[in-house]
């Protein structure tokens, strides 16, 4: 199961960590998998060519983690980061048993 835990300060997305794989279906063909990292990595590049937006984050591929760490002064950001988290919740109640979301107040 993907693991997500959002890291919130109020409504301002300050840090998401995405670990694990779906196990929906074999590597290459998880489809669960895919979205998520269309989305995480969609995300990421918007933020970062498009914006031009310092953005810290760390991907460790072999270790199926992606972190993004957010300073929450951006209000550009946080709305790409907000429309990330809609798009996770989106695919969670399609595949409940395939991701989980987690949230913490920081």
């Amino acid at each position: 199961m993907i693991d997500v835990e959002i890291k919130k300060t109020n409504t301002v997305i300050r840090e998401m960590i995405i670990h694990n794989h779906a196990e929906f279906d074999i590597y290459g063909r998880d489809i669960v998998c895919a979205a998520v990292s269309a989305l995480t990595l969609n995300t990421i590049n918007t933020i970062t060519h498009l914006l031009k937006y310092p953005l810290n984050y760390d991907m460790d591929e072999e270790q199926a983690v992606i972190q993004i760490h957010h300073d929450g002064i951006s209000k550009d950001v946080n709305l790409i980061l907000a429309s990330l988290e809609l798009g996770l919740q989106n695919i969670r109640e399609v595949y409940p048993n395939h991701i989980g979301i987690h949230y913490k107040e920081v």
